[in-house]
């Protein structure tokens, strides 16, 4: 059930995003991305330069012993993306069978909370294996500068 939708970016959300690059998450505490525990649904909110992008797959990733969704998105063009100017709020909707290699982590709807990793690539990712390796700093907005190019990161939690 993946889906990606998009909208111009409000006046609000410019203000959310203001410090943050495309493909980041805004603050755990405003709860602008979310797991919907009652409806089982996985609602990521995150900046971009245009509407072509689309969801590739959605693994389940472990940083340093924590586990962690990894969306591997792409708008096909091998171009970096991650500084352009912020134009749309693409909405990542899921639910746990979207994620892969998830086996036995059924109770990944009831962490209390869950880091994200977004990820902007044109290349063919079959599995975890395939997945670029992070550091902690990963989640870390204050060294986003260490960051992969073309990947960011945050944290969700209950919401709405």
């Amino acid at each position: 059930m993946k889906e990606l939708k998009f909208k111009l970016i409000t006046p609000k959300e410019e203000i959310i995003f203001k410090k943050l690059l495309n493909f980041y998450l805004a603050d755990k505490n405003q709860k602008h991305s979310y797991v919907d525990k009652k409806g089982k649904k996985f609602k990521i909110k995150t900046p971009l330069p245009n509407n072509k992008f689309r969801v590739e797959k959605i693994f389940l990733y472990e940083v340093i012993g924590n586990d962690c969704i990894f969306i591997h998105i792409t708008d096909d063009k091998g171009i970096p993306r991650r500084y352009d100017h912020k134009v749309f709020i693409g909405e990542i909707t899921f639910n746990l069978a979207d994620i892969e290699f998830h086996s036995d982590r059924n109770d990944l709807i009831n962490y209390d909370e869950i880091k994200v990793i977004i990820y902007n690539s044109t290349d063919i990712l079959s599995s975890p294996s395939d997945l670029p390796i992070y550091s902690s700093d990963i989640f870390d907005i204050d060294k986003k500068a260490t960051l992969p190019d073309e990947t960011g990161s945050g944290v969700i939690v209950e919401g709405p």
